[in-house]
């Protein structure tokens, strides 16, 4: 398995994945979605420019403005809800929930799915929707696109 820096700083992958894929940023309807299911202070995972209003903080390897320099392996701090766009997908996005579960109240993710995989070359991406049978709420969007929220407060 590769590392959280060694995915990260691969800047050419990113570049050509964002542009074939038509699922680029967080639709309004997702924005929506996102909105209607946070609750208290939140924390966003890498800095999507559509969830930035959203966040009273952002947490990335690599900020380049609104997060602070952090490593959501080895987080600190508790929040009312934490938001990613596309984190679960990668490699290691399955032990995320594990990682930050004792740090939030409720975890909500823009996953993509099965239906896109074939679509691209997803060279980091591992895990799609269907990976994620625990979590407590699961919304398709559109083609592709899936919004999964994690209730760890009952």
């Amino acid at each position: 398995m590769q590392t959280n820096n060694e995915i990260l700083e691969d800047y050419e992958y990113w570049h050509t994945i964002i542009q074939q894929t038509k699922v680029k940023t967080p639709n309004k309807y997702e924005v929506s979605i996102f909105k209607r299911y946070i609750k208290g202070r939140v924390l966003l995972l890498g800095e999507t420019k559509a969830l930035i209003e959203l966040a009273d903080e952002g947490l990335d390897l690599f900020p380049s403005g609104f997060a602070k320099k952090g490593d959501w392996f080895d987080m600190s701090g508790y929040y009312g809800t934490i938001i990613g766009d596309g984190c679960l997908n990668l490699e290691n996005g399955f032990l995320l929930i594990s990682a930050i579960k004792n740090h939030c109240d409720r975890f909500i993710c823009r996953v993509f799915g099965n239906e896109i995989k074939e679509e691209y070359t997803w060279k980091y991406a591992k895990y799609f929707w269907d990976a994620f049978p625990d979590s407590s709420v699961v919304i398709k969007t559109q083609k592709g696109c899936y919004m999964v929220i994690w209730d760890f407060i009952k």
